[in-house]
């Protein structure tokens, strides 16, 4: 038997998974992989909990929410605790952090799965969902780019993704539905080994990293947003690719095959996804500054100058020529977060009540504590990383780029105090938890106690200081009854999905074609423009504020004007929505009247008054949802 060379394994160093005789041959150990084959299999039992509640939910079980948050704890919990721990190897500590990310993928696919009455044949839940389906069923069916889509304008102009879902589905034969699911399966470990690698690069330290990649999940977005069949989710790893390779380049790690891939990474990123490209530009901006302001030059490795304006002008060139039409999705958004701040601040408004839905019931009260609970954590050890930082590492430009980073996330929270900002604040979070769980990840790792302690106190107490950040994210990223299936509720996107909306989308896509201009609430325009490859009207995408034709009392004179200034074809009427509030706060689109501030549900004879009008022929009927062909009452016959 031919003895092996030990090879010795260090918490930051590498080491091989074999060891090689000093004969050359591959005669060796496999090393062990310590605690991850236990905590994947603890994982998976997360999972069987998670699925459990939602199949609770769907029958109306007491225990669908304890199920819920117990199997996310499961999942999470013990794999941050062995990443705290200063003796997990490094290669442990990688698979851990992989097994985690496709964990809590799994929890969306799982709600996919358990929706209320899933279709097979398109089992796609969230409101982007539908969007980006849309965009790459119609580059699968014309076999060209930027065709409009009526559920998301912009996102046929940004359309990596779409590219990506088409490729796979052309080259294995699965549907646009499937092979966005295999897209993000395949995308998820790309996130969370790009994100650990960056944070190994620039700590020096697999502990720091796999702490911070720990953090990382814990923002609001993650679980669910980040999840998603939707152009961010294939841009965020791209960005976290190319930042890999600035960030090796700068520690010195050269060559012609990471320029190679540096070029492709940023031309990718800002074909994908407009706001993660900003982000990326934004992010090199500040480094290139602080690399400035350290007297690192132009020739300086440290100074990324040439790569940063390279991201800004490529972002700001495909927005001028191919996506002009994102300023005027985007710019409405911050433009009246920031005014809305600055009115609050001057005294002329009033803070947004936080937690206070526009209908249903609020989230429980240790579900609010949990939000705060997590908020006020993140802000006690901000200090601590951040001095961290000043104190040993104020020398290193790339420790003082995250640390300068880290600082916008108190900003953000000002904005989550107003109505309209707060949307702003949700999306920022998937960037601003980047730097934010590095910096704090180094207050983490800067507790010195004694070894015995060590090894078992301090794993134990972050691992539950990271349990209130877990259950406070979810709490901040999505209200109660989104984020478990159950009954068909109001204006609650998937909640309101059902096999009556999915039977007449289907219906129109059979028997009318596609591309047919209709008007429908917020949750069948989803259904018609992807189960159904309809065109349906709105104020952000046809410049029609339409819902008013529904909600009106009567239809008179300005209603048959909107339907002829829209032209449309056809009406979705969805007697349901006569029942109870929206839970989203609208019915139809933003600009309705009354829209997050009804008090009472829409009058069902509103709902009827298109029933024996002449021009408008009812074609369809399932008793609760109806169509009408209204061609001939648009055109005033």
């Amino acid at each position: 038997m031919k003895s092996a060379v030990a090879v010795p394994i260090g918490s930051a160093g590498v080491a091989p998974p074999l060891a090689v005789t000093n004969q050359g041959t591959a005669d060796v150990r496999v090393q062990s992989w310590g605690w991850l084959p236990t905590l994947s299999l603890v994982g998976a039992l997360g999972v069987l909990l998670v699925a459990r509640g939602y199949a609770a939910a769907l029958t109306g079980g007491a225990s669908a929410e304890l199920q819920f948050w117990a199997g996310l704890l499961v999942m999470f919990v013990p794999v941050v605790a062995r990443l705290c721990s200063v003796t997990a190897p490094r290669h442990e500590r990688i698979g851990l952090v992989v097994v985690l990310g496709l964990e809590f993928f799994l929890v969306k696919v799982l709600y996919q799965a358990s929706a209320v009455n899933p279709v097979a044949s398109l089992p796609i839940v969230f409101n982007d969902e539908h969007a980006h389906w849309r965009t790459s069923f119609d580059i699968m069916r014309t076999g060209h780019l930027f065709r409009s889509n009526p559920l998301l304008m912009v996102a046929p102009l940004y359309p990596g993704l779409g590219n990506v879902t088409t490729a796979i589905a052309n080259l294995t034969g699965l549907s646009i539905t499937a092979a966005s699911t295999l897209t993000l399966a395949a995308t998820r470990p790309v996130l969370m080994l790009a994100l650990y690698r960056v944070f190994e690069e620039i700590g020096g330290s697999s502990r720091v990293a796999g702490i911070a990649v720990a953090l990382y999940v814990t923002n609001p977005n993650f679980l669910f947003f980040q999840s998603q069949f939707a152009y961010e989710s294939l841009a965020l790893p791209l960005t976290m690719m190319t930042l890999l390779v600035l960030v090796r380049r700068a520690r010195g790690h050269r060559g012609a095959g990471s320029m190679l891939a540096l070029v492709l990474g940023v031309g990718a990123v800002v074909i994908t996804h407009h706001l993660t490209s900003y982000a990326l530009a934004a992010l090199l901006l500040l480094w290139m500054g602080i690399a400035f302001a350290r007297g690192h030059g132009l020739r300086d490795r440290l100074n990324p100058w040439a790569t940063a304006l390279v991201v800004t002008a490529s972002s700001l060139a495909w927005l001028l020529i191919v996506a002009n039409r994102t300023v005027g999705y985007l710019a409405p958004v911050l433009k009246n977060a920031v005014t809305e701040l600055f009115s609050m601040i001057i005294g002329e408004a009033t803070r947004r009540e936080l937690f206070r839905p526009p209908a249903g019931t609020p989230p429980a009260a240790w579900e609010r504590l949990a939000a705060f609970g997590s908020i006020g954590l993140i802000m006690l050890g901000l200090p601590f990383g951040l001095l961290r930082i000043w104190l040993r590492h104020r020398t290193d430009v790339l420790f003082l780029v995250f640390g300068a980073g880290a600082l916008a996330y108190p900003g953000s929270l000002a904005l989550r105090l107003t109505a309209k900002g707060g949307e702003v604040s949700q999306r920022a979070s998937e960037f601003l938890f980047l730097p934010l769980g590095f910096v704090l990840a180094l207050a983490i790792v800067a507790i010195h106690l004694p070894r015995s302690l060590t090894r078992w106190i301090v794993p134990s107490a972050f691992a539950t200081v990271a349990a209130v950040l877990l259950l406070g994210s979810v709490v901040a990223g999505r209200p109660p009854w989104l984020r478990m299936p159950g009954p068909y509720l109001v204006g609650a996107d998937p909640r309101s999905i059902d096999p009556q909306g999915v039977a007449a989308a289907e219906w129109t896509r059979t028997h009318l074609g596609p591309d047919n201009r209709m008007l429908a609430d917020r949750v069948n325009r989803l259904l018609m423009g992807s189960y159904g490859v309809q065109y349906p009207v709105t104020q952000y995408g046809g410049g029609v504020s339409t819902s008013d034709v529904v909600l009106s009392p009567d239809f008179g004179e300005i209603e048959q004007r909107t339907l002829y200034r829209a032209a449309i074809r056809y009406v979705v009427i969805d007697h349901r929505l006569s029942t109870a509030l929206p839970m989203t706060g609208v019915y139809f689109e933003g600009t309705e009247t009354g829209a997050r501030s009804h008090v009472a549900p829409i009058d069902p004879v509103n709902l009827a008054k298109l029933d024996g009008r002449m021009g408008a022929n009812r074609i369809f009927d399932t008793g609760d949802i109806e169509i009408y062909d209204v061609e001939a009452l648009a055109n005033g016959q």
